[in-house]
């Protein structure tokens, strides 16, 4: 019975592994745009979890598979497909199908051509040549951030112009004093010189 249970065990292991590899192919497949491929892909990975879209990664497979369905254009069935998780034993794959079906079920926007703004690649190289010219002028390579040259760049905060006159004000006010003491010294020489 021991020996039953532990063969069961490593048949759901290796049908649970093969399944992930069916789903990982089938995203790749999904995300380079051959939709085909990838349905079938989830499908087969569907078909082959044990307990199949009953099980959670059976579950999350739907989910997957009923994106690429709509992906591909095929909305009613990707809706009818979502719609199938409504009543999934795992709440999680529950909320996630609700949001993905609110999605389908939301009409589709209509845009006219006037919301788009087109450029003329054509014109463009008249528009370098004529009074925009300067807009279109290379710019230079700015210096790395936090470099020397970049902060030789920057414009001195207010803070830092305060304490900059701060600093001439200190020496200024140190030279005359120095001046100060100079030519009081000049002037009163014994006083100055202690005796």
């Amino acid at each position: 019975d021991l020996e039953k249970a532990k063969k069961t065990l490593r048949n759901s292991l290796r049908r649970l592994q093969k399944a992930e590899d069916l789903f990982r192919n089938g995203v790749s497949l999904m995300k380079s745009g051959q939709y085909d491929a990838s349905i079938k892909h989830f499908m087969d990975a569907i078909a082959t979890t044990p307990d199949g879209p009953l099980s959670r990664e059976g579950g999350q497979y739907t989910i997957w598979l009923s994106q690429a369905l709509a992906a591909k254009g095929e909305r009613a069935k990707a809706l009818l497909t979502i719609r199938t998780l409504r009543t999934h034993e795992d709440r999680d794959i529950q909320r996630v199908a609700s949001g993905v079906e609110y999605i389908y079920s939301a009409p589709e926007l209509e845009v006219g051509a006037e919301y788009f703004q087109w450029i003329e690649i054509e014109k463009l190289e008249e528009i370098k040549e004529g009074p925009k010219q300067r807009m279109y002028a290379k710019m230079e390579k700015m210096p790395e951030k936090y470099s020397l040259e970049w902060y030789m760049l920057q414009k001195p905060t207010k803070k830092q112009i305060a304490n900059g006159q701060d600093a001439q004000l200190l020496v200024a006010g140190t030279v005359m004093i120095l001046t100060a003491l100079v030519a009081y010294g000049s002037y009163f020489p014994a006083t100055a010189s202690g005796g």
